[in-house]
């Protein structure tokens, strides 16, 4: 470090005779000196900035922060290389967020699939977007027929206009919470009754 300001003393807790003259590794988690090695040496030898680098840092009490930097190649006045220029932000409650929705998708999803009840979501036009496997094993189908799958396409033929009514009403949240019968075409031709009942999300 040849200069920093009062906010990287304040977010490393640090003072500014401790960090200077140090190399910055010091202030960088072990598994991330290489990532940071190779985003510098990057910059260095195309001479292009690189904007957005995420990355970790350790403050003085061990707490590792979660940062964003610009990294900039600075040269003096004959062209020569002389060293970086870094501009960063603390990202740590969104680097939070982020994994924080990370897992709920991810135990959603774990949820979802391993669910014994037949569990699909599909737009107002009937077109399916997501099916667990339990509907995907009871019709005879593979994750990869979902995008070609309409609701109105396996329902038995009388059983669309209740559907297709259903669907309509009006735009209260509970809409549809009631059970409804149906039969299902699967892909053999063969039909199974499904009990159902859908809201709006």
């Amino acid at each position: 470090f040849t200069f920093v300001n009062d906010s990287v003393c304040r977010t490393l807790l640090y003072t500014r005779e401790e960090l200077l003259g140090k190399n910055f590794n010091f202030s960088v988690p072990p598994d991330e000196v290489k990532n940071m090695f190779l985003a510098f040496n990057e910059v260095f030898r195309t001479g292009q900035p690189n904007k957005t680098f995420p990355h970790r840092i350790l403050r003085s009490d061990g707490k590792t922060l979660y940062a964003e930097s610009s990294i900039e190649l600075r040269r003096d006045d004959t062209g020569q290389p002389i060293g970086f220029r870094s501009i960063s932000r603390d990202v740590t409650e969104r680097a939070k967020a982020e994994l924080a929705l990370k897992q709920s998708e991810e135990r959603y999803r774990a949820l979802f699939d391993s669910s014994l009840e037949l569990v699909y979501v599909h737009d107002f036009e009937g077109k399916m977007l997501d099916a667990n496997r339990a509907v995907l094993e009871l019709l005879g189908y593979h994750k990869e027929d979902i995008p070609s799958l309409n609701f109105a396409s396996l329902l038995d033929p009388e059983d669309l206009p209740r559907a297709v009514e259903a669907l309509k009403g009006d735009d209260r949240p509970g809409l549809g919470r009631e059970m409804r019968e149906f039969k299902l075409r699967r892909k053999d031709g063969s039909y199974v009754f499904i009990e159902t009942q859908a809201s709006r999300i």
